[in-house]
């Protein structure tokens, strides 16, 4: 069972819908004590870095929860489910993220036009278990004004919007996606099966 978390801050229905059309069976969780029926973990997020944030501290899903889950299951952050992994964000004033990722969310480049947004090239860096079966080279959905500022070991994939940004990071078993994988068409649905595969993993070890 894969867990998509509901903190005021996600359009929860297509990612219902996506994980629906790969099989997967998912649930819609608000508390931390749900956490124990589900093998995965998926943070969507629509809305900005600060409330966002908030949201997640005020339903109890503090860095420690997650990382308590994250020991032994996956998380896949969407969107702003990515941003707010980073250690802080500039959107309606300064705050701290949760930390998992080194660096800070900020506006794009005022050169660029603001939204990103639309389909766009994403190029592998390397591989990992959530891209495999991709294409070095493959086209994603964004829709987003901020974006993460650090190149570390963490990138997995970038996006170039004239300056290279990281869009798939991945550290442990927590994984972040800039773009829309439930609205990327195949791509974003083999990035979604593959995540299921993962927490399916994860079940049939913890029933052994």
């Amino acid at each position: 069972m894969i867990g998509i978390l509901d903190y005021n801050a996600g359009n929860l229905k297509s990612v219902e819908s996506a994980l629906e059309n790969i099989e997967a069976k998912s649930m819609v969780i608000t508390c931390p004590a749900q956490l124990s029926e589900i093998s995965g973990l998926i943070i969507p997020g629509v809305g900005s870095f600060k409330t966002a944030i908030e949201n997640l501290k005020a339903k109890g899903f503090t860095k420690e929860v997650i990382s308590e889950f994250a020991k032994t299951k996956k998380v896949l952050g969407i969107c702003l489910g990515m941003q707010i992994f980073y250690d802080f964000g500039t959107e309606e004033g300064l705050s701290t993220g949760l930390g998992f990722f080194s660096g800070k969310v900020d506006l794009l480049d005022k050169a660029v036009v603001t939204p990103h947004m639309g389909w766009n090239q994403i190029e592998l860096r390397k591989s990992t278990r959530l891209t495999r079966g991709l294409d070095d080279k493959f086209d994603g959905y964004f829709a987003h004004s901020y974006r993460a500022y650090e190149q570390k070991d963490e990138v997995v994939g970038i996006c170039s919007y004239t300056e290279d940004m990281p869009v798939i990071v991945a550290k442990d078993n927590i994984y972040g996606l800039q773009f829309h994988p439930e609205k990327s068409g195949n791509s974003g649905l083999k990035i979604l099966r593959n995540f299921k595969e993962m927490c399916y993993e994860n079940y049939t070890i913890c029933r052994h």
